[in-house]
């Protein structure tokens, strides 16, 4: 099994860097605007390359695994591999139908990725949703982002809000929704539920013996942000 000699990639960054350094204010601007261009696209060209390899199976002649390959050779995980190509057929796809303004990101292209398939008619759901982020961001004035793809392209998906929690409270979230058979979001979603349920069971109790379990909630918090220093957990 071979091993692979590759050139550093900061090397070959510092030297493309450097020559544009050379040209300084001589910079061919129109080739400019379209090295830059290119390069936005630049996910497209890796999750093509890293499709063929996989394809015809290049990557068995220097590593065991493609897991092996991607970790050792690409540095990015075998997930990650899989996302670019499935992002790279996406944009593919895209400017087969004709489309100039394509996703300039793999994350932005990810977002598509669910309707990147084609019914017995030969029509696929991908160009209409393209075209509706495009029409989405004339309208609106807005530039495409990965946030606004979300927003027209699966407007009904709940946005989730970063909480965070002094770590022992959410280890102690964690084990109490576990002993439920719960994740923790479940589990702080029945709490909410049943709150609500028994407020409106039992009426209006009238402050301060009224706690909503918010309250409960924000006082452990707070509670051990006065106790434990540093350390946070992270919902999202």
């Amino acid at each position: 099994m071979a091993e692979l000699i590759l050139d550093s990639p900061s090397d070959t960054l510092l030297e493309e860097i450097l020559e544009i350094d050379l040209e300084g204010q001589w910079i061919n601007l129109t080739t400019a605007v379209g090295q830059i261009k290119k390069n936005l696209l630049s996910y497209v060209n890796s999750g093509w390359l890293i499709k063929k390899i996989f394809h015809y199976r290049l990557w068995r002649s220097c590593a065991k695994t493609t897991h092996d390959f991607c970790d050792r050779y690409l540095g990015i995980s075998l997930g990650y591999a899989k996302l670019l190509i499935k992002a790279a057929e996406v944009t593919i796809a895209l400017a087969q139908a004709g489309f100039t303004t394509l996703p300039q990101c793999a994350s932005q292209a990810a977002v598509l990725i669910p309707f990147n398939k084609v019914d017995r008619y030969g029509n696929s759901p991908l160009v209409t949703k393209w075209q509706e982020v495009l029409d989405y961001a004339k309208n609106t004035a807005q530039r495409i982002t990965t946030n606004v793809v979300k927003t027209v392209v699966t407007p009904e998906e709940k946005q989730t809000v970063s909480k965070k929690f002094p770590k022992e409270l959410w280890k102690q979230i964690e084990a109490a929704a576990a002993k439920a058979g719960k994740s923790p979001e479940q589990y702080l979603a029945d709490l909410v539920e049943a709150d609500q349920e028994q407020e409106c069971a039992i009426g209006h109790i009238p402050l301060p013996r009224q706690q909503t379990w918010e309250q409960d909630l924000e006082a452990l918090v707070q509670e051990y942000q006065a106790t434990t220093p540093g350390d946070v957990g992270d919902t999202s």
